[in-house]
């Protein structure tokens, strides 16, 4: 073997030597690598499903992943949960890995805590000028669910969110809505969602409908929108859904309620 040649094979198997160590040093650190890939993206993704006016002050404590968020508008006053009148709110739902004891722990920080209302699943309080529920019903469960209500004084009808609001119903003017939401949905790659509720005016309705008026309502509804893509009439739970372009739609009537209630939905 000449010098020459003996010397070009001690390079390559330097060369190699030091690869190998490169190679055996990305495996070593790749899990973390990946990891911050992951948290990153995933940050990323939790941005994507924060509404736009959501409350600076309020931390979203553990989150791991927001699974959706709303904001609602209600004027019900038959309902459970509008805290004294008329009001605007958003609602968050949102993974953890923390315990339940550190997430509370966390929101307790900022929070003047109501602790008559407060409870071993639940914390009633406020951060600054807004009502602030936060809930965690099983100590083991890996699911928070906030609502953030704003002054009852700065109630507004209109939902701010709906300026693209699409107008795929012909709503009937014998019915008056009662709550509407706007939300955005972590789930099958991201969705946005409007939902409203109706009651009907009594005062209004014509004199030939039954006493089962969302039944005359839904047997009405199925006609005119029968010519719909993918349309679907179920007359047990007296639902229908269709799609209109990007939009899959739900209606239902339901008596049980008194309400009609209007799903409109579309990717992200």
């Amino acid at each position: 073997m000449n010098k020459k040649f003996f010397l070009s094979l001690v390079v390559l198997l330097f060369a190699i030597v030091l690869v190998g160590g490169w190679m055996n040093s990305i495996q070593k650190v790749s899990p973390e690598a990946t990891k911050r890939i992951e948290s990153a993206s995933k940050k990323g993704d939790n941005q994507s499903f924060m509404l736009s006016d959501f409350p600076s002050e309020i931390e979203l404590a553990g989150m791991d992943e927001i699974e959706s968020m709303k904001f609602f508008v209600n004027d019900d006053v038959s309902s459970g949960y509008l805290f004294g009148g008329p009001v605007n709110y958003y609602n968050v739902v949102y993974s953890t890995s923390l315990p339940r004891a550190a997430v509370f722990a966390a929101y307790r920080d900022s929070m003047n805590v109501d602790e008559e209302e407060s409870s071993d699943s639940k914390i009633l309080g406020t951060i600054g000028e807004y009502l602030v529920s936060v809930s965690q019903y099983e100590e083991d469960s890996d699911t928070v669910y906030v609502q953030a209500v704003l002054p009852l004084e700065s109630f507004e009808k209109e939902n701010p969110y709906f300026t693209d609001y699409p107008e795929l119903i012909e709503v009937d003017p014998t019915w008056i809505e009662k709550e509407s939401s706007y939300g955005l949905l972590n789930q099958k790659g991201g969705e946005v969602e409007y939902w409203q509720y109706f009651i009907l005016n009594e005062d209004e309705l014509p004199a030939e409908m039954s006493e089962q008026q969302l039944t005359d309502f839904y047997q009405e509804y199925s006609e005119m929108l029968q010519e719909k893509t993918d349309f679907v009439a179920d007359d047990e739970t007296q639902k229908l859904t269709w799609t209109d372009g990007e939009y899959s739609v739900t209606m239902t009537f339901s008596n049980d309620h008194g309400r009609v209630y209007v799903m409109i939905r579309k990717s992200m």
